[in-house]
């Protein structure tokens, strides 16, 4: 091995076609790699270290550095200061040091660490792996299938073109997923995720990762950051956290899962999949064909434009639900059914389909349309509890659906319940009129007394061609 030592000034320092020792010392050196292995170092001063043809080993110490790889797998340690890191052909590993410093992989299959300062780590061309680490670092991506993690500080990271991943790390992070199929996570922070025009999966759970020759990612039950995630063009998953996340889906159609949290979900364009989970959440379909669900009460769920089916589900909170919820069709013919709680549902334009669950429910059959409002159980609408109101009911137009209604002990009639014209009768429903309104009464354990009672608000004459009983 060659070895070759400058002084306390400025020197120019060449190397052989051997291995090389070469370092600056003093001074603001400039040292160029021979064609051998070459370890090079520029110690104190404000070097410019250039890599040769061989798989060479660059360190700047302190001052504000220049390192430049060569055609070989190169190593550069930015050391101390703002330093320079430039990566050129073949698989690199660059080390970015203490300082703000700027790193750029080149082409190859690089890995860049921004370690300590406000660092901006690229990794150009490749599939590359980098890591912003401490300070508020710009991590890019840009061609190739790319891991980008931010580490700890309130990061930015793109993904670029490729089907990249991306880890937020610890802080306010802001991460964009690029042109392809991106799979981007969050963390502790109140991050901000935007997928691209791939079709992409976003989520705001912890991740861990583990270095070493095969790193592991490993998926934990979501911090309180109370996240945003923006889907853009493509068909995009996004997975909310135990905060209170704000979902946008874009165009495309996605699918969007709140988590724990008082969530806000908007589908946007596209038919979209939005579950609202536990929390008090506000659920958006707007435009195309959408499925909301919602997994406890309290949440207002709006299917906007198109054919939605809406529902919410006690299985939050131990299957207890002692809030309503809020239900609205929107325009389209749409399906929506409640909850065990007293929930108010709109049903909107269009010809919809309305199952009125347990409780005492409010719903508003909307402007226009044919609708059908389902009962199955005495326990929808029970007498003693006030039973349920329907606004905006059509004798002639509207039904009520019995043919699948159950009686004690939970025995299908599969012929649906009698009809009488002439007031109570046993296993019957019956129609009363109270001023401009009427009420629908109906026994269903045979002793001809009403179990069973729904108020039909400014609606009078109906007649057994209102109800669906086979």
């Amino acid at each position: 091995m060659v070895t070759r030592n400058g002084t306390k000034h400025g020197d120019v320092i060449i190397g052989s076609r051997f291995d090389d020792l070469l370092r600056g010392l003093g001074g603001d050196d400039t040292i160029f790699s021979g064609r051998g292995a070459d370890s090079l170092y520029g110690h104190s001063g404000d070097d410019r270290l250039n890599a040769g043809e061989g798989e060479d080993s660059l360190r700047g110490g302190s001052g504000d550095d220049l390192l430049t790889a060569g055609s070989g797998d190169d190593t550069l340690y930015g050391d101390d200061g703002d330093d320079s890191l430039t990566g050129d052909d073949g698989n690199d590993w660059l080390q970015a040091g203490i300082g703000n410093d700027t790193a750029f992989g080149g082409n190859g299959a690089d890995t860049i660490h921004g370690y300590h300062g406000n660092d901006r780590v690229a990794g150009g061309d490749g599939a590359d792996l980098l890591f912003g680490n401490d300070g508020r670092d710009i991590v890019l991506g840009q061609s190739g299938n790319d891991t980008l993690y931010g580490n700890a500080g309130d990061d930015l990271l793109r993904g670029g073109l490729g089907d990249d991943l991306l880890f937020g790390g610890a802080g306010k992070n802001t991460l964009l997923g690029g042109q392809n199929q991106d799979l981007i996570y969050g963390h502790v922070g109140n991050d901000r995720l935007y997928g691209g025009a791939g079709n992409d999966t976003l989520v705001g759970h912890t991740v861990l990762y583990t270095p070493g020759d095969n790193p592991r990612y490993q998926i934990r039950d979501a911090f309180a950051g109370k996240d945003a995630f923006y889907g853009g063009q493509g068909h995009d998953l996004m997975i909310g956290g135990s905060g209170d996340d704000w979902f946008d889906g874009g165009n495309g159609n996605d699918g969007i899962y709140g988590g724990s949290g008082d969530d806000r979900l908007w589908g946007l364009a596209g038919d979209d999949t939005l579950y609202g989970d536990e929390g008090h959440d506000s659920l958006y379909g707007n435009e195309g064909h959408d499925q909301l669900r919602d997994f406890s009460g309290g949440d207002y769920l709006d299917g906007g434009d198109g054919d939605d089916k809406i529902r919410t589900l006690a299985v939050g909170n131990g299957g207890v639900v002692t809030q309503g919820s809020t239900l609205v069709g929107g325009n389209g013919h749409d399906t929506i059914s409640g909850h065990i709680a007293d929930d108010t549902i709109f049903g909107g334009e269009g010809n919809d389909s309305i199952e009125a669950t347990s409780g005492n429910d409010i719903v508003d059959l909307g402007p226009g349309g044919e609708d059908t409002i389902a009962y199955y159980y005495v326990e929808n609408s029970l007498a003693d509890s006030g039973g349920d109101t329907i606004f905006g009911f059509e004798p002639g137009i509207d039904r009520f659906d019995f043919f699948f209604f159950y009686v004690e002990p939970r025995v299908p009639l599969f012929d649906g319940p009698g009809w009488s014209d002439s007031g109570p009768a046993a296993n019957s429903i019956w129609v009363v009129t109270l001023n401009q309104s009427s009420l629908v009464r109906m026994d269903n354990d045979g002793d001809a007394e009403y179990d069973f009672q729904v108020y039909v608000a400014n609606a009078t004459g109906l007649t057994e061609g209102d109800f669906l009983f086979v």
